[in-house]
């Protein structure tokens, strides 16, 4: 990914990438800045763009600003499954409890059959210690 930004600097799609792997890597510091740059460069920024920085800042600490991003990213793509997962973590992060519970009925709606343990082992993180916080989160928004 960092060779591919090399070679074409101006695609925003490189940057959202290795953003993405890098909070993977646990390594979200680094990813806000590309994932900005991702968001900058692209005229119609992708809904993929703004729940991978809302991931991004949930893991920093930063739930205004992720809750901020899932908007934006629910507002382009109102049942992304994965943009409501990530606001109700970030509503549970910073104890807005009621905004969690009605998140988590939107994943529900979205996809009835959701599975917390499921949809956990599919994130590829590099230390599974860094997928806990957001699952114990998802827990307290009340996904199962």
């Amino acid at each position: 990914m960092e060779r591919a930004i090399t070679l074409s600097p101006n695609a925003a799609s490189g940057y959202s990438a290795l953003g993405r792997a890098l909070n993977y890597a646990g390594r979200p510091e680094e990813a806000i800045p590309l994932l900005k740059k991702a968001i900058r460069l692209d005229p119609l920024p992708k809904s993929f763009f703004y729940y991978t920085i809302g991931v991004a800042y949930n893991m920093t600490g930063h739930y205004d600003e992720s809750i901020e991003a899932c908007k934006k990213a629910i507002k382009d793509e109102p049942n992304s499954l994965y943009a409501h997962v990530v606001l109700a973590a970030a509503y549970s992060f910073s104890g807005q409890k009621e905004e969690a519970r009605a998140e988590t009925e939107e994943v529900l709606r979205i996809h009835p059959k959701f599975s917390l343990e499921y949809f956990i082992k599919t994130l590829p993180y590099k230390n599974p210690a860094d997928k806990e916080p957001f699952m114990e989160a998802l827990r307290k928004a009340g996904l199962r």
